[in-house]
């Protein structure tokens, strides 16, 4: 600013903050100062991101203030696939909400405690905060069951559990299943013969977060490698439908 040595910062400021710090400032020059701030534009303001287990992941241009809680219903809501948490990650440059030191911050939520109305759970959203509804682990079920797919994983899940999950299987089953499993970057299949868990010749499998599933139908061969790429599955979030809060 003309005459004022020091500069004078905005970011974090108000608008009525940095009227009253320029009006300070000039106070040495000036007696009674009138000062007036006014945002004329906030289109360089950083894009905020929902996704995860949301009904419509979106990106966000933030105009106003505006709660968790509401951009998660302008998201659609929630899926059936939450974990039951939401991580916020909050950069420095992104708002003003965080240590000014940190170069990022990590918030993380419990979802119980914003549907019960817990004020420390439905945050002020910034500009730039990227918002993960955190999906709960998937496997991947496919061959001769009524519904291949992903299926979402719980604690305790079998694999009569996961079947059922499926519809169960079709009259083409064999009866024979693989589960290809990935540990410690190498990948481990186990063959399982349904009718023998049926019977109670064999414990039943407890899956794993990630394990996919192949139901053999009659006449084919098992697969040799893994037949599914989780990792293929990774949105661009760039490619989100963007919306304006104003």
């Amino acid at each position: 600013l003309p005459l004022v040595a020091d500069p004078l910062y905005a970011l974090c400021e108000t608008e009525e903050e940095l009227a009253e710090n320029v009006k300070k400032a000039y106070s040495k020059f000036v007696r009674e100062p009138n000062v007036v701030v006014k945002i004329v534009d906030t289109s360089n303001r950083p894009i905020a991101v929902i996704f995860g287990a949301v009904k419509t992941p979106t990106r966000l241009r933030i105009k106003k203030e505006v709660r968790l809680s509401e951009i998660i219903a302008l998201a659609g809501g929630l899926t059936e696939m939450t974990s039951g948490r939401i991580s916020i990650i909050r950069s420095k440059l992104a708002g003003c909400h965080i240590d000014q030191s940190q170069d990022s911050a990590k918030i993380d939520i419990k979802i119980t405690d914003l549907l019960e109305g817990k004020d420390s759970a439905n945050p002020i959203i910034s500009s730039g905060d990227m918002i993960e509804v955190v999906e709960t682990k998937p496997l991947y079920i496919f061959g001769a069951v009524q519904r291949a797919g992903r299926i979402y994983f719980r604690p305790d899940l079998s694999l009569t559990q996961a079947i059922a999950s499926a519809g169960g299987i079709t009259k083409s089953a064999d009866g024979k299943i693989i589960i290809f499993r990935k540990q410690q970057g190498e990948t481990k299949t186990i063959e399982v013969d349904l009718r023998t868990i049926k019977s109670g010749k064999q414990t039943d499998i407890k899956l794993q977060p990630f394990d996919i599933i192949e139901v053999l139908e009659k006449g084919k061969r098992k697969q040799d490698t893994i037949p599914y790429n989780f990792e293929a599955e990774k949105r661009d979030l760039s490619q989100l439908p963007l919306r304006v809060i104003e």
